[in-house]
């Protein structure tokens, strides 16, 4: 039986009514399918960044943001991917609007604390929030979080990048490449220990996949986020650590860490000497989407002056597009509207796998 689940970010679409269909298949017979190969399957298409010189984007009339400083909600840890391209971002926005973009680090529970911080903020434009995609959307998905909001108290202004997910180990391990590590955790079922950046994170939902894929099984440690993951993994309390390539590029250039593969459908230029997944015959796509949001309920003028001069950051200000290249992360643009259309599709997709990933912590 050939079971088809389809993993996306950003550019890709999650699909998953196949896998829950399948979990009496045969792993070994499953594979996991990359939308990429077929642009119309996707729900709303991102614009790519130009490589030539663009027309300046222009903010709408507004009186917005009136002189006054903007917070930045970033739930997640200080030097990870995410910190990194929010970080990026909110420079770039205080530089466009003119007015102090304070960011606030509030990281914790798979980013349902900061989100709960965000949420009960007034809709004036004046606090903004930084979700990653599908890990900020399953914080509401999972019953068992409790999480105190749902998807329509978030309204999304505009996409800004995709950060592919990784497989890493030490330097130092016996694994060699991911069908090492997948081998071994056959052997030996729920003993090498693989760290994430919580429950349904990337590093989560991506093992999942690979165990149904292959017939691994893996011992999930779920942290806070990537890079308190690597820490752990650094200090040997975990074989793995599976998440977004921006936690981990120090690491790959000081020689502490081995990156196994990326779940990308190319090469990655901060990792050259690293072969995709589905290069070495595991088919899995998967990353964290990221863009900014603001509380429901915020004017639409507010919203169309943000997400114009979001798109002016992402694809003019070249300070922001270093500063995500360096780290590996792949710059991409939704407007408000495509945002939005791609949040809803996303939503509706992740539901069954949120389901089928309770049950296999």
């Amino acid at each position: 039986m050939k079971v088809r689940v389809l993993l996306v970010t950003v550019s890709v679409l999650i699909t998953l009514g196949s896998l829950a269909a399948c979990q009496q298949s045969t792993p070994s017979s499953s594979t996991v399918q990359s939308v990429q190969a077929n642009p119309a399957a996707t729900a709303a298409q991102p614009t790519q960044v130009p490589t030539s010189q663009s027309a300046p984007t222009e903010a709408p009339k507004t009186s917005y943001p009136a002189g006054r400083p903007i917070t930045f909600i970033l739930p997640w840890p200080a030097g990870g991917g995410a910190d990194v391209g929010g970080r990026a971002l909110a420079a770039g926005l205080e530089k466009a609007l003119g007015v102090p973009v304070q960011v606030v680090n509030k990281p914790g529970a798979s980013s349902q604390v900061g989100m709960t911080e965000f949420v009960k903020a007034k809709a004036d434009g004046y606090t903004l929030g930084y979700p990653s995609l599908p890990t900020t959307m399953n914080t509401y998905l999972n019953p068992e979080f409790k999480a105190p909001y749902t998807g329509n108290d978030f309204l999304p202004v505009a996409m800004q990048s995709i950060d592919p997910a990784v497989v890493v180990v030490r330097a130092d391990s016996p694994y060699k490449t991911v069908k090492d590590l997948l081998d071994a955790a056959k052997a030996k079922p729920e003993t090498l220990k693989v760290g994430t950046a919580g429950i349904l994170s990337t590093g989560h939902i991506t093992t999942l996949a690979l165990e149904r894929l292959t017939g691994a099984k893996f011992n999930f440690v779920h942290f806070d986020g990537g890079p308190t993951a690597l820490t752990a993994m650094l200090g040997g309390h975990v074989d793995a650590v599976n998440e977004t390539t921006g936690t981990f590029i120090a690491a790959y250039k000081s020689g502490q860490v081995h990156v196994l593969g990326v779940m990308h459908d190319a090469v990655i230029p901060v990792f050259p000497d690293v072969k995709p997944l589905d290069a070495q015959g595991y088919k899995v796509y998967l990353g964290q989407s990221r863009g900014l949001v603001v509380p429901a309920g915020t004017p639409k003028k507010i919203v169309d002056v943000l997400s114009a001069t979001m798109k002016q950051v992402v694809l003019e200000d070249q300070a922001h597009r270093k500063r995500l290249e360096d780290m590996g992360l792949i710059l991409r643009f939704m407007d408000a509207a495509q945002y939005a259309k791609y949040w809803t599709d996303l939503e509706g997709e992740m539901k069954p796998l949120v389901d089928l990933a309770l049950t296999r912590k």
